[in-house]
């Protein structure tokens, strides 16, 4: 098989995955890898990789994607690809709650990014605030969280503005300043709404809510949860 015809087969191997035929799709990456070999060409090893781990996450299998990690690290070349496969690595030993070795991927993915473009280290940022939550070390979480915030302001990406500064809020109700952070979960819902985007508007609702619950105010949390349900009925309905 040429690249081009290669290439056809790893976007034939996405598509099923949408699908979730994943026996069929497995079946063609093993096909795929095979040919791979036969050229020898990083590129292509680094593809199938990424979707071969897309396939084990699909089956509920990522424990196996830390043999997959290492394995493609012969073929990261760049630093872009080193810092993505530290990053990868970090995220899948964060979702199998392994959070020290999460962290330490994670930090070993943000040095090789010191010297690339910010948003290279956005999802090393992520997996080490989670992991400091984890840990309960709600001021180094708040840190991480608003270095993530800063990054996407000037990406201009004014969703993960509003996301990362209302999870910095809730950092903030843990370390007892409870007002200000119903503050500024407010702020941040505000600046959802002006987005129109209705996931992150729900999430943060359903944050507010939850702390006015945990605050005693069931009434002011009833209220706001019966609000994102009319406006669900509403944004279904249209």
């Amino acid at each position: 098989m040429d690249t081009d015809i290669l290439n056809e087969k790893f976007g034939e191997v996405r598509f099923l995955l949408d699908m979730g035929d994943f026996e069929k799709a497995e079946d063609i990456l093993n096909e795929v890898h095979t040919n791979i070999s036969k050229i020898n060409d990083n590129d292509l090893f680094i593809q199938y990789y990424l979707i071969k781990t897309d396939l084990y996450r699909c089956t509920r299998r990522r424990e196996l994607n830390l043999v997959l990690w290492n394995e493609m690290e012969r073929y990261c070349i760049t630093d872009i690809h080193k810092c993505m496969r530290l990053s990868y690595l970090a995220n899948d030993y964060l979702r199998l709650k392994r959070y020290d070795e999460a962290f330490n991927f994670a930090d070993a993915a943000l040095n090789v990014a010191s010297g690339l473009d910010a948003r290279n280290g956005l999802l090393s940022l992520q997996i080490k605030g989670e992991c400091f939550k984890v840990k309960k070390d709600w001021s180094n979480a708040i840190k991480m969280y608003s270095t993530i915030a800063s990054i996407a302001e000037t990406d201009g990406n004014k969703a993960f503005v509003a996301k990362y500064h209302a999870k910095s809020a809730l950092m903030l109700y843990e370390m007892g300043y409870k007002q200000l952070a119903i503050d500024r979960l407010f702020e941040a819902e505000e600046h959802a709404n002006e987005l129109n985007n209705i996931d992150l508007i729900q999430k943060i609702a359903i944050w507010r809510a939850d702390l006015y619950r945990d605050m005693g105010d069931d009434k002011k949390a009833l209220d706001l949860l019966k609000v994102i349900a009319g406006f669900n009925n509403e944004y279904f309905y249209y």
